[in-house]
């Protein structure tokens, strides 16, 4: 709802991680990496401000940091999948912080996506960081290749496993887009998983955050 009272749509891009908690239900979850996240994101984007305020287009101006906290899940390709951490013990709790911004064709976000993308990584180690695939997320040089690899250190038969019984199922390609073709490939329509996104000019960014053609 804009200052006239009418409702606008709002084009917006944004990118959210997901950090594994714990899971031990006899002890209290660690939120240090919850906390760590969220105080780096919101430190950044205090820093960019600060440093770029008297010059145009260094920052999106409009731009917020969320952060949701949820359980696990047993769905083949989601990013909050149960898993095994470093000591052995089954995660079931995942902190996801988001950024989002409807500052669009500015020529910094990139830029300002990749440092705290880069921080995330630093956050985890060699542990594997997943992004959502429901939203326009990292589209940088290789990220295709990253998110597969990332997945990979999970299960490495979980993509083999997605993209063969979607292929059962929709041979023709009916629900799937440039982003999910490049991201997995298909044997059926004979296309190979690419290593980076090539985004078709007839995209747009929606409203929701996503993208499509």
């Amino acid at each position: 709802m804009n200052a006239a009272g009418c409702v606008e749509k709002i084009r917006c891009v944004l990118s959210e991680w997901t950090l594994p908690l714990g899971g031990d239900l006899n002890k209290p979850v660690d939120f240090t990496l919850a906390r760590d996240s969220y105080r780096y994101l919101l430190g950044n984007m205090c820093d960019a401000f600060n440093k770029n305020k008297d010059v145009d287009q260094k920052l999106p101006v409009s731009i917020a940091a969320e952060m949701r906290m949820l359980g696990g899940s047993d769905t083949i390709l989601s990013p909050t999948k149960f898993r095994t951490g470093p000591n052995g013990e089954q995660i079931k709790y995942f902190a996801l912080p988001e950024i989002v911004t409807h500052s669009i064709g500015n020529p910094n976000w990139n830029i300002f996506l990749r440092n705290s993308h880069e921080h995330m990584k630093l956050l985890l180690g060699n542990a594997p960081l997943l992004m959502h695939l429901a939203k326009e997320g990292f589209e940088g040089h290789g990220a295709l290749k990253w998110i597969r690899e990332q997945y990979d250190k999970i299960n490495p038969n979980d993509l083999k496993a997605f993209v063969k019984f979607r292929d059962e199922v929709d041979p023709e390609g009916m629900f799937t887009n440039d982003f999910f073709e490049q991201l997995f490939g298909s044997s059926v329509r004979g296309h190979l998983p690419a290593d980076t996104f090539q985004k078709p000019k007839n995209w747009e960014v929606v409203s929701a955050g996503g993208m499509h053609n």
